[in-house]
């Protein structure tokens, strides 16, 4: 499958498609095909470092 990565914070230069394995869900896990994500400020401020990992509400991304 394709993936988007990022393995440093800062501009698009970071950003690569790559291809990766398809992950295998464990026991009591499914597995689910994604056909379109949207892009907000919350995915912006964690790709420039600026996110939050978790809060009183539990985790924002995983």
């Amino acid at each position: 499958m394709k993936a988007l990565l990022y393995d440093k914070y800062g501009s698009t230069e970071g950003l690569e498609i790559r291809e990766i394995e398809n992950p295998a869900p464990k026991k009591n896990e499914v597995l689910v095909r994604v056909h379109a994500v949207s892009v907000n400020d919350w995915d912006f401020g964690a790709r420039y470092g600026q996110g939050r990992e978790s809060d009183d509400r539990g985790p924002l991304w995983t």
